[in-house]
């Protein structure tokens, strides 16, 4: 789509988006499960990253849970996080 379909906010529009769209919140409890492969233009694709997210609002905002597997299986990266309209906090799962 052309960026000319696209309506150009003001400041106070865009803030007033953005503010909205970060203190939204789900409606229930999600699990998405995906696959991601890079495919370049040129040469071959890279094998496949599969994951799974989690996802669930509480009181004090919206925990989100992930994990990331390589092409082999194993697990490559586990994190949480937790935001509100005014706080984010990030944890990352060391090895083992």
């Amino acid at each position: 789509m052309p960026s000319s379909d696209f309506r150009k906010l003001s400041p106070e529009d865009a803030a007033t988006f953005l503010g909205g769209f970060r203190n939204a919140r789900l409606s229930g409890d999600l699990c998405l499960r995906f696959e991601v492969i890079h495919k370049p233009r040129a040469g071959d694709a890279s094998p496949a990253v599969k994951g799974t997210l989690w996802a669930r609002s509480i009181p004090g905002g919206q925990v989100l849970r992930g994990e990331l597997t390589d092409a082999a299986g194993a697990s490559s990266l586990r994190f949480m996080t937790m935001k509100n309209g005014a706080e984010r906090k990030v944890w990352i799962s060391l090895p083992g």
